[in-house]
């Protein structure tokens, strides 16, 4: 009379299919989490661009004066990016924002060093460091990369998952 249930060899065998399976799934979720961070940080990037340029457009007050210009800045990043909004104001820049982009690298297209975006106000009219038409920042973490364009001249900001061109 045989036994109902699974024998030993079978059991064995369901065991490593499934911890095989089970190490497909974790390293293709740790290689998915580092681009959706970068994708993350790259989207922070841009909203913080188009919140400068917003905020340029309504002309919003700091300390009870409206500026003269907005500033988005960033330094050229190796370990991790620093960013800024400022308001320009007479005779000094008021900083507004700050932030941290960690675990990634970075570099612009023409490799200057940093980012620097002024919208003027009230148009919000997009002027890029030495009046150039436009400036590709590349981000990267691991084999990630990821594309932040900004055009003066139709005043878009975009950003891609891919090499920037």
């Amino acid at each position: 009379m045989k036994r109902p249930g699974f024998s030993l060899i079978e059991m064995l065998i369901a065991i490593s299919i499934f911890s095989l399976l089970s190490s497909f799934v974790v390293a293709n979720y740790r290689t998915n989490e580092k681009a959706k961070r970068l994708k993350n940080q790259a989207q922070l990037i841009v909203s913080s661009l188009e919140r400068t340029q917003n905020m340029a457009l309504t002309g919003e007050a700091v300390a009870g004066i409206v500026p003269l210009g907005y500033h988005f800045k960033m330094t050229n990043c190796v370990n991790g990016c620093s960013y800024g909004i400022f308001a320009e104001t007479v005779g000094e820049s008021i900083p507004l924002f700050s932030g941290n982009l960690t675990g990634l690298s970075g570099e612009t297209s023409d490799g200057l060093g940093e980012l620097l975006v002024s919208f003027s106000v009230p148009r919000g009219r997009m002027v890029l460091a030495d009046e150039r038409e436009e400036v590709s920042l590349s981000l990267s973490v691991s084999d990630n990369n990821y594309c932040v364009r900004i055009n003066s001249v139709s005043g878009r900001i975009d950003s891609f998952s891919g090499e920037c061109l």
